[in-house]
């Protein structure tokens, strides 16, 4: 009866497998696979920390034990050496290990140690220099003079602290526009970057033996390595049969900073600190650029502003029967009216997700003044740029209040651009309005036509043209056809250069390094405040892509110092978010 009972059981469950296996099983949606994911590695998280906090508990019970035992075993020698049973020469000395020193600690200390005769013998040594060539007419060699001490602590305080030579990078970048504009008769003068980001691998390598806060492991990742596959492809563009070596070695795109750039912030940016400082060292270059922006309008153009704007001819494009279009430090109106428009968003996302009253509403007030420098610019295709980062805004943002928020102002600003004419006295406004209709603006259509041709040219170029031969920019290596058109366009450049094989392959890049920038601040970040300056980062960036449709600007010095320092701080947000819990695990269990 058991066994006919068992086998009846057996039956009834092989059925109901059956019945099962026989019915459709409803497909799981994208988000439950993901959600999915993100649980089971959370689970996987929460072990590993389980883990840790016991190994960590083992630990500090040792250490308890073996400190409890010392106090012992000295309680006992001393009630003997009170009894007499011992003397002080029969307690043993407790043996300190003494320390090793490196030869750069060796050398600080000794700096530390005699600081004081060596200033006072510096003094005395750089006076003496500055009087003798005073004395004999030599002012040049006496200032210079007076600059060696200087340039001597400048570079210890950079090895010590590789941020000061990352600001001096920035610097250079950022304000770019500036130094092309004062030295546009100097040949070479680009240099200055390659100098400015070598002198940053030479303090972060000179830093980090002696600092825990270099994480090279960090800088192998999807975007160096989705770069390093776009640059290598660019260096094989030198067998390019249509291309031109001079343009190929003149052409900074192929140089290997970028990629040395990105390595460098990836193993750089892992504290959320240094965030924040990236965060405020922005704002105040864009206060600087706004400041520049009011001289512009208020006082008007500097000798080297009027003398480029009239030999590039560039007063075609600057100086309108509409307006003028203000470019403030940048190299031209369209870059500055671009990087505006990322101001702008960034720094709005910013106000609402950062700590601190004070703070909060400088970002705000760096936010207008994005706002107005894009107006000002009147770049019409920097529109695009708060537009499509408050679309990637609600798509990734997790907070409804949020999402509506934004979405009710991104739809706000369409209309009131797209389908009312408030405000169309203001030249500005009105020049911006022309954006929402881009079929009747003479310009736009110009720039179909150009690349309707071009593609004619390019279908059988499918590596393109070759590395520096794209754009009217491009007749000094020689006449083509293609020379003939300006790009407008840094995709259009990208495609004329590498052709439709490298334009995939340049968005593919683009898009990777988007997408699981995305991923991150998604699902990897906990920490509120932290993931939503990394939003705004992200927002930035994508409309900043989205813009480059328009403009040349992306491939600029100052947008890809932007471009990349915003990349490395996501990259590496699982990192430093993993930090910000334990700090504050360490303040609940104090």
């Amino acid at each position: 009866m058991d066994n006919e009972k068992k086998e009846n059981e057996l039956n009834g469950a092989e059925a109901e497998n059956k019945e099962a296996s026989g019915r459709k099983q409803k497909p799981k949606s994208f988000m439950q696979t993901v959600r999915e994911i993100d649980a089971e590695e959370r689970r996987k998280e929460l072990e590993e920390e389980a883990r840790q906090n016991e190994e960590r508990a083992k630990r500090e019970e040792q250490r308890r034990k073996a400190y409890e035992e010392k106090l012992r075993k000295e309680r006992l020698e001393l009630i003997k050496l009170k009894q007499g049973i011992i003397s002080e020469e029969d307690i043993p000395e407790e043996k300190v290990p003494e320390k090793k020193y490196s030869a750069w600690e060796k050398f600080t200390n000794f700096i530390y140690h005699n600081k004081a005769y060596l200033i006072v013998g510096a003094l005395f040594i750089g006076l003496a220099a500055i009087a003798y060539h005073a004395l004999n007419d030599q002012l040049l060699k006496a200032f210079l003079v007076v600059l060696i001490p200087i340039a001597i602590i400048y570079i210890i305080l950079s090895i010590k602290r590789p941020l000061i030579a990352l600001i001096t990078y920035g610097t250079l970048c950022y304000f770019w526009g500036v130094i092309y504009r004062t030295f546009i008769r100097v040949n070479g003068i680009s240099i200055l970057l390659d100098i400015g980001m070598l002198f940053f691998l030479f303090c972060m390598i000179l830093h980090s033996p002696y600092s825990k806060d270099i994480k090279w492991r960090r800088s192998f990742n999807v975007v160096t390595v989705a770069y390093a596959i776009w640059f290598v492809f660019c260096f094989l563009e030198i067998v390019n049969p249509n291309g031109l070596t001079e343009a190929w070695v003149n052409s900074r795109a192929m140089y290997p900073a970028t990629l040395i750039f990105i390595i460098l912030l990836t193993a750089f940016f892992t504290r959320f600190k240094l965030v924040k400082a990236l965060i405020m060292i922005i704002a105040i270059f864009t206060t600087i650029s706004f400041i520049k922006l009011m001289i512009q309008r208020y006082i008007g153009w500097d000798q080297y502003e009027t003398t480029w704007l009239y030999s590039s001819e560039s007063y075609r494009t600057h100086l309108l029967r509409t307006g003028i279009r203000y470019f403030s430090t940048f190299t031209d109106a369209g870059n500055h009216g671009s990087n505006m428009g990322n101001i702008a968003l960034v720094y709005s996302i910013i106000f609402f997700y950062t700590k601190g009253e004070k703070i909060r509403w400088f970002y705000l007030a760096i936010a207008i003044m994005g706002v107005i420098g894009l107006f000002m610019s009147g770049t019409r295709g920097a529109m695009i740029v708060p537009l499509g980062g408050l679309v990637l805004f609600c798509l990734i943002n997790k907070s409804i209040k949020f999402t509506l928020a934004s979405a009710i102002v991104g739809i706000g600003i369409y209309i009131f651009f797209a389908f009312t004419y408030i405000g169309e006295s203001n030249a500005m406004i009105s020049r911006m309005r022309t954006a929402f209709k881009p079929t009747q603006d003479a310009s736009f259509n110009v720039r179909i036509e150009n690349q309707k041709k071009m593609a004619e040219y390019m279908k059988d170029r499918p590596f393109g043209e070759g590395i520096g031969l794209a754009g009217v920019e491009a007749r000094k290596y020689g006449n083509r056809y293609i020379t003939t058109f300006p790009v407008d366009s840094y995709y259009v450049k990208i495609w004329v250069q590498t052709g439709i094989v490298g334009l995939i392959l340049h968005i593919a890049v683009l898009l990777i390094c988007l997408f699981w920038g995305c991923y991150l601040i998604m699902f990897k970040v906990r920490n509120t405040e932290f993931r939503g300056i990394l939003t705004a980062f992200i927002c930035g960036l994508f409309g900043l892509m989205l813009s480059a449709y328009g403009n040349q600007f992306f491939g600029q010095p100052n947008t890809q110092f932007i471009l990349w320092t915003f990349f490395a701080c996501i990259v590496n947000s699982p990192y430093i978010d993993k930090q910000l819990l334990e700090e504050k695990r360490q303040l609940l269990t104090k």
